[in-house]
């Protein structure tokens, strides 16, 4: 009955080593692939034709042992090492190329055909000892997952997250790093400071916003304003140099603002200025390099001005152009990727700059294009999510666009739109809060986008209105621990109204907490039966799962310590006096009371035992489990959350024995007493070990024992059932021992 060794993934040039004399021999049996091996050993000399050789000089018992008397999981603690003769080896032409080889150690009494397998293992090579043999640490399968993510606190440090299973009461949270989330409330702010405008400009430098130009009941303006977005006040600077005007475009880099094109008293013109805005100055520059016109769209990115589309007397454009700052020269790039229109919108997101709407003729546009001005190429986008318009607001916060207001040809416009660049989606924000307008202006400063001014339709009423959004808002996030739903308390008090977005991970938290906040709630993982398949999958241990009982046992746990799954679960297995193991890629779940067979039937009588000892565990007292319960509650001081240290009890029939605590749960729980009656009976049984000649490679801890023994006149032990809890395989003795436990002398 030999061990055999298979040694994966080793390189022998698509040859192997027979185990006769020592000879390289064709892969005749198809076992390489790319050169790939199998090198094949085996504790004896193996007469088939598949190359086992009797290398194997020596190898440590492997055992497997149940985690607690009273369950949990089963774990391979061996073998500790192997040592493998060197004449399995040609040191001239091939050697172990690397320190680690993936395994698998089988056992059969016939043909490898027939072999059953014991562990799945890791080699690592120890030591070399010339001429004789190598010897191999080995390592068998581990599963290292985590059951707690990590993430960054508020205070920046990374921490675990708590995870919840069944029902918790007010357990305490981890508070996040603060999140910007999307705010749609409209702010009315001062006055614009001027007259009632509409067709004007605007461009932010700091925290200023500069307005000015435009038109007034039928008059071209050239008053030039700043307004204060820290104190919300308006203060006049001085007027535009250049020649009264509307339909201009405007945008700023450093501390400048530039302004040019637009339709002045004699028609549509092409000029270009800067105003310093720290100087209160305007310098003429180099004329916009492509035709007169209004009606353009203009978007800044690093130090250079981009401007284009428009018309000029009855001519629409589609060109673009570059205007360098710092050279104070202008280059044509790509034409837009669109049709020739006037009254577009643009934005600039990154080196991206976005362009829609519009008219093109008689027909109103939605359509929506990103430039690359690295690529200088142009790519068609989702369309705009709203109607068709010209003449609407664009501006730019993060990686999304805001875009609103406008003329669809019939009405005036104040809906209002966010585009995400980052998955080309459109979402519809809260309308402007001010009038429907058109040839508005708007500007962004930090996370805030202002817009104001423009006309409304029908009366031609230019308006002054001011109007702000925050465009996000910071608020406060803590983990949710994974609860499907959850209550918020501040010091006891229900605050849920207070909170958002509560699902799973995470929830925000709108307001300033008085107190300690804490929440409440269900996960979607309950009982024994549902928690170890949700373990067990690919977020997890990603392994199979083969649960051949019923366990409806709630679990109440709030965890709150990083811990591997695998001991997580051992954890829940012993409090509800179950076990598992895994091996070839599934996780076993059994319980104790299943009578699996077949049984190992051992009759002392009978089968050659080298020993065979009886034993009982150190008397015990008293299983105790204890926990925390925390309950909001209202007292002469206030609310608040009290915490009371809770705990549960079995007593024995031994007053003179020890007391063991069973610490399973933590914070919440259900009762307890039943658990511990189930533990206190596994405890209570008699234990035995025996050692015998090797069989039944198969077992392991959990199956049934069929014990006899007729050496106790008048107490004879006739076919009682136990349970198997550690199993030895001495491999190279040919021996095993069963440490079991069982009512063998009621």
């Amino acid at each position: 009955m030999p061990l055999l060794i298979s040694i994966l993934s080793v390189s022998a040039g698509g040859q192997f080593i027979d185990d006769s004399d020592g000879l390289f021999i064709s892969d005749a049996e198809g076992v390489f692939e790319d050169s790939e091996g199998i090198l094949r050993l085996s504790t004896e000399n193996f007469t088939g034709n598949r190359y086992w050789s009797g290398d194997v000089v020596n190898i440590d018992p492997i055992a497997w042992r149940m985690d607690n008397i009273y369950g949990g999981a089963c774990r391979l603690s061996g073998a500790g090492n192997i040592q493998i003769t060197l004449k399995a080896l040609d040191s001239a032409d091939w050697w172990f190329q690397d320190m680690k080889y993936p395994c698998r150690i089988e056992y059969t009494d016939a043909l490898e055909d027939s072999a059953i397998l014991l562990i799945d293992c890791t080699l690592h090579l120890k030591n070399i000892d010339l001429p004789l043999s190598a010897t191999f640490d080995v390592f068998p399968e581990s599963y290292d997952s985590k059951l707690l993510e990590t993430a960054v606190n508020y205070d920046g440090e990374t921490v675990v997250l708590p995870k919840a299973f069944g029902t918790v009461t007010h357990c305490k949270p981890v508070r996040l790093a603060d999140t910007l989330v999307p705010t749609e409330t409209w702010v009315q702010n001062t006055d614009f400071g001027g007259l009632g405008v509409d067709a004007a400009v605007a461009a932010a430098v700091g925290t200023k916003i500069y307005v000015g130009t435009g038109n007034e009941s039928g008059t071209r303006r050239s008053d030039w304003w700043a307004y204060d977005t820290v104190y919300n006040i308006w203060t006049q600077k001085k007027n535009f140099d250049g020649s009264a005007r509307q339909l201009a475009v405007a945008a700023a880099v450093g501390n400048s603002v530039y302004i040019g094109t637009g339709n002045a008293s004699g028609g549509d013109i092409k000029d270009w200025w800067a105003y310093d805005t720290t100087a209160d100055t305007w310098t003429q520059k180099t004329d916009f390099g492509g035709a007169a016109r209004s009606y353009a769209c203009t978007a800044a990115v690093g130090t250079k001005i981009y401007v284009g589309l428009g018309i000029g007397g009855a001519t629409e454009y589609k060109d673009w152009w570059a205007y360098d700052t710092a050279a104070n020269s202008w280059a044509a790039k790509t034409d837009f990727g669109g049709t020739s229109r006037y009254g577009s919108v643009a934005a600039a997101v990154g080196t991206k700059i976005y362009v829609g709407l519009g008219l093109d003729g008689a027909v109103f546009k939605k359509d929506w294009w990103m430039y690359d001005t690295v690529a200088n190429t142009w790519t068609a986008k989702t369309d705009f999510g709203g109607v068709a318009r010209n003449v609407a607001v664009a501006v730019a916060i993060g990686t999304k666009i805001y875009v609103g207001t406008g003329f669809d040809g019939s009405i005036a416009l104040k809906d209002w739109w966010a585009y995400d660049t980052t998955t080309d989606t459109w979402t519809q924000s809260a309308n402007l809060a001010g009038n429907r307008r058109y040839y508005a202006v708007g500007a962004v400063v930090g996370n805030n986008f202002y817009i104001g001014t423009g006309t409304y339709e029908g009366t031609f009423y230019d308006m002054r209105d001011w109007w702000s959004q925050n465009s996000t808002s910071m608020k406060q996030q803590y983990s949710a621990g994974g609860l499907l739903t959850c209550s918020v308390y501040d010091d006891g008090v229900d605050v849920t109204s207070n909170a958002s977005a509560i699902s799973g991970n995470v929830f925000t938290y709108n307001v300033q907490p008085v107190g300690e906040l804490t929440i409440s709630g269900t996960s979607p993982y309950i009982y024994t039966h549902t928690i170890f398949p949700y373990l067990c999958g690919a977020s997890f241990l990603n392994l199979g799962c083969n649960m051949a009982f019923a366990g409806t046992s709630q679990i109440d746990r709030w965890v709150t310590e990083q811990i591997n799954v695998i001991d997580f679960l051992s954890n829940i297995a012993a409090a509800e006096t179950i076990y598992f193991w895994v091996q070839s890629g599934v996780l076993n779940v059994r319980s104790f009371t299943a009578g699996y067979s077949p049984a190992v039937v051992v009759d002392v009588a009978d089968d050659t035992l080298e020993g065979t000892d009886y034993f009982y565990s150190q008397p015990i007292s008293i299983f105790r489990s204890k926990w925390k319960q925390r309950v909001a509650v209202e007292e002469s001081i206030g609310k608040y959350v009290k915490e009371t240290d809770q705990e549960e009890t079995a007593t024995t029939v031994y007053p003179y024995g020890s007391e063991i605590e069973i610490d399973t749960f933590t914070e919440t729980r259900t009762t307890a007493t039943a658990r511990l009656v189930a533990i206190m009976a596994r405890y209570n049984l008699t234990q035995t070990s025996l050692t015998m000649p090797l069989q039944n490679i198969t077992t392991k801890p959990g199956d049934a024992l069929t014990l006899s023994d007729d050496r106790f006149t008048g107490r004879e032990i006739v076919a009682k059932a136990g349970i198997i809890r550690d199993v030895v395989f001495d491999i190279i003795n040919k021996k095993w021992t069963i440490e079991a436990d069982g009512n063998f002398f009621s």
